[in-house]
């Protein structure tokens, strides 16, 4: 298949994927959870180990250092990150999450865990783990 058609079929694919799995969205305040759509994507980036500092984060979300460490401030206080400092240099950070994180970032993903659930169990356990290895390969693509 030539790249052309492999484009057109991701852009057929995902928005399949994403209507049938996809939640409404809601404001950070009226969120179980406290988070607005880029709260919960900067806690789904920092799954990624790659993405661990608030440079690289910054550089990969598109947003400028000041609205990544003011967003970071509430994730910290929320007690969804934790920060440390780096030992070899005191002035740099890294960024990780908490378990508290984790159930944050599952419960405000954009994609709905209990449709994501059925539509996983449609599969055989063979073609879930090829499902979930071609979607790490994609989204690992987009980190390089």
């Amino acid at each position: 298949m030539a790249i052309e058609a492999e484009v057109a079929q991701v852009q057929v694919l995902y928005p399949r994927i994403y209507m049938a799995c996809h939640v409404n969205h809601v404001r950070a305040a009226s969120s179980e959870v406290g988070l607005s759509s880029r709260d919960s994507a900067i806690l789904a980036h920092l799954t990624v180990s790659e993405l661990t500092t608030p440079s690289k984060l910054s550089k990969h979300l598109g947003i400028s250092m000041p609205t990544l460490s003011e967003a970071m401030a509430k994730l910290v206080a929320l007690g969804y990150v934790r920060t440390e400092r780096n030992q070899d240099d005191e002035r740099k950070q890294k960024l990780s999450l908490t378990k508290k994180g984790i159930e944050a970032m599952k419960r405000s993903s954009v994609l709905d865990a209990n449709k994501v659930r059925l539509l996983l169990m449609k599969l055989s356990r063979k073609d879930r783990k090829k499902t979930i290895e071609g979607l790490a390969l994609l989204a690992n693509a987009a980190l390089k």
